[in-house]
């Protein structure tokens, strides 16, 4: 004859009965306990010193937000030109890509400098947010910007 068990009481007994909630919940105390002491590490690094605002960047964010296509334009590099200029763009038509967002109601109300990284190859990326207001609509759009800039501290890409 076999002996009956009494059934657990409680607000866990459900625990006791359910084997793999039981190990889900064994398995996320031993990583929320082995993270709090240290043995594992996050993959994000925090550089501590960031990087400070780059002319070229500066020049290129009172460009957009003055709408003057020749502070962006000098503020990119000979290789950025070159490659926008195959394209057929040129000072011209991006002031003329400004004067439309102007008058369609875009106003720049405030630019942020969030932060830089300097990587190994020697490119530094620089991230902006840009607070916009587009028209009649009350709203303001955050529009987040990463510059890369080359040794020479001009602008290679817009990310």
């Amino acid at each position: 004859m076999e002996e009956e068990r009494a059934a657990p009481r409680g607000p866990l007994a459900w625990l006791s009965q359910n084997k793999a909630a039981s190990a889900v919940i064994f398995v996320l105390v031993v990583v929320l306990v082995t993270g709090a002491i240290g043995l594992w590490e996050s993959p994000v690094k925090f550089m501590g010193n960031s990087l400070r605002p780059v002319a070229s960047v500066q020049s290129f964010a009172q460009g957009q937000t003055n709408f003057d296509a020749k502070l962006i334009w000098s503020s990119l590099s000979e290789d950025l030109v070159q490659s926008l200029e195959s394209q057929g763009q040129e000072v011209s038509s991006i002031q003329n890509q400004l004067d439309t967002l102007k008058d369609t109601g875009v106003r720049y109300t405030g630019v942020a400098y969030v932060g830089g990284y300097r990587a190994n190859n020697g490119e530094a990326y620089y991230l902006y947010v840009f607070s916009r207001k587009n028209g009649s609509i009350a709203d303001v759009e955050s529009v987040p910007y990463v510059f890369v800039v080359n040794k020479s501290g001009k602008i290679d890409r817009i990310e």
